[in-house]
């Protein structure tokens, strides 16, 4: 299981790692034409605490660590443009791409670089399988943009995918494996309309009480949750007890809930547990609803 806590705590390891120096800085991907030698903007000698990016690529903080120091070429970018190389030719995704695009070195980019790329970096903050942007636009809700909540995606399918975190004002904070910035960043971004809002986790929607405060002594409570998988519900709190709730449906699911006996006049919680199974991996929220009692 995955909550949304633990999807940041798991991009921020990607930020900041153990510190690391290369023992290389270059691949020599063609030995017969010297433009086609990726030099490292990781450079030989100097220390690092940052994750490179890399086109293709799918490494595990361990597993990087253990590649730099076994004398694999980090990624990040190419320090050194040939023959008049734009910003754009000197990422790593130009080495992958075939031509007339790229340079067509397909999965010997990640073979011979060590990093992360975007969709990757979000496979792994989930705990699920390696999948690309549009395989992770097939596992999730589309949802709307007041619905961003943490742990949450921000895709551009078949180009690129951020991690939310947090609105910062009129600007949102995010995780993601930039091919630009050459490396894991966290930082604040602008909406960008080319994205689409998507989440795994379960959507929650009150559907009754509509208001508060609530004139009756024993209310109805009727909450609808949707997933983009299977979706069930896994605890019930009125206050600091467990309840039993009413589940119905499959998709969406309705939970249903009354207390059984007149409450007093007074605040009252009632917080609701569920998850998601999609993509082999149950992702978890909750969902607190606050209310007052006044007759």
């Amino acid at each position: 299981m995955v909550t949304r806590a633990e999807v940041l705590r798991n991009a921020g390891r990607y930020v900041t790692v153990q510190s690391w120096t290369p023992l290389v800085d270059e691949h020599v991907f063609s030995a017969s034409n010297p433009d086609h030698t990726f030099h490292s903007i990781y450079t030989r000698g100097s220390e690092y605490d940052t994750f490179p990016y890399c086109y293709g690529g799918n490494d595990s903080v361990t597993g990087f660590l253990n590649r730099v120091q076994n004398s694999t070429c980090p990624g990040g970018r190419d320090r050194c443009p040939q023959n008049g190389h734009t910003f754009r030719r000197r990422g790593t995704k130009h080495w992958y791409d075939p031509p007339p695009e790229g340079l067509g070195y397909g999965y010997n980019v990640p073979r011979n670089l060590a990093g992360i790329d975007c969709s990757a970096f979000v496979s792994r903050c989930w705990g699920i399988a390696r999948r690309n942007t549009v395989a992770l636009s097939r596992m999730c809700l589309h949802i709307e943009r007041s619905e961003l909540r943490s742990g949450d995606i921000l895709n551009w399918s078949g180009h690129h995918v951020r991690i939310f975190e947090e609105w910062s004002g009129l600007r949102m904070r995010v995780y993601e494996a930039s091919g630009s910035y050459g490396r894991v960043v966290h930082h604040d971004v602008d909406w960008d309309d080319r994205y689409t809002p998507m989440s795994p986790f379960p959507q929650f929607r009150l559907l009754r009480p509509a208001a508060t405060p609530v004139s009756s002594p024993d209310p109805v409570f009727e909450v609808e949750i949707r997933g983009s998988g299977d979706v069930n519900v896994v605890d019930a709190v009125f206050g600091n007890m467990s309840v039993n709730v009413r589940v119905s449906g499959t998709g969406p699911v309705r939970v249903s809930w009354t207390p059984g006996q007149a409450l007093s006049p007074g605040r009252y919680t009632l917080t609701l547990r569920a998850l998601n199974r999609v993509a082999g991996q149950s992702f978890v929220d909750e969902r607190s609803y606050d209310f007052i009692v006044d007759f």
